[in-house]
C-alpha cells in the first residue's frame, strides 16, 4: 500500500495521502476515510478526529446509517462548487449528511446534533451540515446555526 499517515497533535488533524486501496481505512465503527475524501483529484484528506467522534455519536443516536455528501474539500474543489471561502470543510472539521434515509424531522436532527456537541449546524433541503469548528459568536446555547431550506418540511 502506498500511503503516508500523519497525525498532528497540535492541530488535531489527520492528513492522509491515499493509495489505491484506501477505501477500507476504518476511522470509527461506522465511518471510513473514503467517505470524507474531496471530490477532486487531490489525494490528501484532512480530517479533525473530533468530527469523526461527534459523527459517530450522531449516528449512534439515530441508529441509522449516515451518508456523507461532502467531507473534506480542497480549496480548489471548494471554489469550483461555490463553497464559502472560510468553510469548515477546508479544515476537515465539517460534513454534510444526507437526510434521505433519516426518519427524523429537521427539528429532531438539529436537537440530536446539539446533544452530540456540534458547534456548527446548518439545515438544508437535502442535508444537514455538522461541524466541530470554532465560532466567535455562537448562540446562547453554544453553537452556530443557519437555515438554508428553500421549501418547508412535509
Amino acid at each position: 500500500m502506498d500511503y503516508a499517515l500523519q497525525i498532528s497533535k497540535r492541530k488535531k488533524v489527520i492528513n492522509y495521502e491515499r493509495g489505491s486501496d484506501i477505501n477500507d481505512f476504518q476511522l470509527s465503527k461506522n465511518f471510513n476515510l473514503k467517505e470524507f475524501q474531496s471530490n477532486s483529484d487531490n489525494p490528501v484528506v484532512m480530517l479533525d478526529p473530533k468530527l469523526v467522534d461527534l459523527l459517530q455519536r450522531f449516528r449512534d443516536k439515530l441508529n441509522k446509517p449516515c451518508y456523507v455528501n461532502s467531507g473534506y474539500r480542497t480549496p480548489e474543489y471548494n471554489e469550483a462548487i461555490g463553497g464559502y471561502e472560510k468553510s469548515k470543510h477546508l479544515l476537515g472539521q465539517a460534513a454534510d449528511i444526507s437526510k434521505n434515509n433519516l426518519d427524523k424531522t429537521d427539528d429532531e436532527l438539529i436537537q440530536i446534533a446539539v446533544e452530540c456537541g456540534f458547534k456548527g449546524i446548518g439545515i438544508y433541503d437535502t442535508h444537514i451540515h455538522l461541524d466541530c469548528g470554532y465560532y466567535a459568536y455562537p448562540n446562547e446555547y453554544g453553537y452556530y446555526f443557519w437555515d438554508y431550506r428553500t421549501k418547508s418540511e412535509e
